[in-house]
C-alpha cells in the first residue's frame, strides 16, 4: 500500500503492517500474551493509526480486538477452574501444611 509512513518509532511496523495487516497484530499481541516480550501493544497503536489513516478498515480492526479479548477471558478462565479444581481437591489438612 502507498501512503506516508508511520510516525516516529512505529515507524518498523510499517512493512509489517502492510504485508501482514491483521494477522501481524492478531499474531504479536498473542504471542506477548504468552509472556515473550514482543510488541503488542506498540503494533495495536500502529494498526490504529493505519486505520485512522485509512489503510486498515476500523471495523474489522475492532471486530479483531473483540474476538482477542474473547480468546483471552477464554482462556484466562480455563486456567482459573484447572488452578480453583486442582486446590480444592486436596484434603483441607495437606493445604495448610508446609
Amino acid at each position: 500500500m502507498t501512503g506516508t509512513p508511520l510516525p516516529g518509532v512505529l515507524a518498523p511496523l510499517g512493512p509489517l503492517l502492510d504485508h501482514y495487516g491483521y494477522l501481524a497484530v492478531a499474531g504479536l499481541i498473542i504471542v506477548e500474551d504468552f509472556g515473550v516480550p514482543a510488541p503488542g501493544e506498540t503494533v495495536l497503536i500502529a494498526a490504529a493509526v493505519y486505520a485512522g489513516a485509512g489503510r486498515l478498515n476500523i471495523l474489522a480492526f475492532n471486530a479483531l480486538g473483540a474476538a482477542l479479548w474473547v480468546a483471552l477471558w477464554a482462556s484466562l478462565g480455563d486456567l482459573a477452574a484447572a488452578t480453583s479444581a486442582s486446590s480444592t481437591s486436596r484434603s483441607p489438612s495437606t493445604r495448610c501444611t508446609r
